[in-house]
Order: structure tokens, then C-alpha cells, then sequence
């Protein structure tokens, strides 16, 4: 049985797709912080929660900036992945994708 899927236009795909990334990391931060700062004494998921609420937003808005340079100057790089004897491994992956199959 398959899951149902959310029909959304391709155009948000990159929101959702940040906001995925960037909602659990700050959140995970937002712990960390509070845990490190404060311990985990009365109120601690309250102000977990509330310094979240300020992190996702300001990261969310810096990953829209910074995630596309960091494409673009990652696309620049030539990867290789050679063999043991200096050799480059042929990637089936990218040689279908160059013969369009």
C-alpha cells in the first residue's frame, strides 16, 4: 500500500525543501543552546520552542541566499572517484545520463 502523496506546484519546491532541512537542524540547535545555557529546569521546553521560533525563521531566509551560491560554486568542482591504481572509475549513473537512456 502506498502512502498518500500532496500534490503541490514544483515552484515550492525549494521552501519545502529548505524548510525540511533547516527545521530540524535548528531545532537541534535551539536544544543544545538551551541545554547548554540554562540545564533543564521548569520552563526548559517553553523557551526551547521559543528560541526555535527565532532561529527558523532567520536561518530559513539565509539558506534561500546561501544554498543556491553553494550549488552554483559546488557545480564548478570536478569530481572524480578514482581507482586504487590512479584510474578514474567509470559512474554507470552519469555515463546513462550523458547517452540520454
Amino acid at each position: 500500500m502506498q502512502a498518500s502523496m500532496i500534490n503541490i506546484h514544483c515552484r515550492y519546491r525549494k521552501y519545502i525543501n529548505t524548510a525540511f532541512i533547516l527545521g530540524p537542524m535548528t531545532m537541534i540547535m535551539a536544544f543544545i543552546g538551551v541545554l547548554r545555557n540554562y540545564g533543564l529546569h521548569e520552563g526548559w521546553v517553553v523557551k526551547i520552542l521559543m528560541t526555535w521560533l527565532t532561529m527558523f525563521p532567520i536561518a530559513f531566509l539565509c539558506g534561500l541566499i546561501i544554498i543556491p551560491v553553494a550549488n552554483r560554486l559546488t557545480g564548478k568542482i570536478n569530481f572524480t572517484d578514482k581507482q586504487a591504481s590512479g584510474q578514474k572509475q567509470p559512474d554507470e549513473f552519469l555515463q546513462r545520463i550523458k547517452n540520454g537512456n
